[in-house]
């Protein structure tokens, strides 16, 4: 009796295509999953980082003008600054300056503005010490529209009053 082998194909077969697929594409999706978180978190990042500048640029403004009870950042930081960056700040509306980076990231900022003389809290005023209180809304990623959630920076600082 003469013995037959069977020669055995040298290829893949359809399942183990198949399982070889399915792991290149749950590779394929995290990657790209992570491409676009990290790309969103820089985004907001960026966003919190220029609110910071905000509001530090009107403190500092503020507190350069003697920090005057009717400080106006639109007309005090100067049209020059305005127009030699990336910066348009806008005049008040409903207690708060519209503030607009149209560097790269054309992002919408609210600016408010608050003043306390009793800075010890006593009840009475402290003559020649004001605290000045800058704060700087922005809502979701930057956005113009006063929709989704609310992210609030505040800076503080004092200044003599003459």
């Amino acid at each position: 009796m003469k013995c037959i082998r069977r020669q055995h194909n040298k290829g893949f077969t359809l399942i183990e295509i198949l399982i070889s697929l399915v792991i290149i594409a749950v590779a394929v999706v995290g990657a790209v999953m992570f491409r676009y978180f990290s790309a969103n978190n820089a985004r907001i990042s960026d966003v919190h980082t220029g609110a910071g500048q905000v509001c530090l640029l009107i403190l500092e403004g503020w507190k350069g003008a003697g920090g005057h009870t009717d400080y106006n950042p639109n007309t005090e930081i100067g049209p020059e600054i305005q127009a030699s960056s990336d910066i348009s700040i806008g005049t008040i509306s409903s207690g708060q300056y519209p503030v607009q980076l149209t560097g790269g990231t054309n992002t919408y900022y609210f600016v408010s503005l608050a003043y306390d003389e009793d800075v010890d809290g006593d009840g009475t005023d402290d003559s020649g010490i004001r605290k000045l209180t800058v704060a700087v809304t922005y809502y979701g990623s930057g956005s113009q529209n006063k929709t989704g959630y609310a992210k609030t920076v505040k800076v503080s600082d004092f200044v003599r009053v003459y």
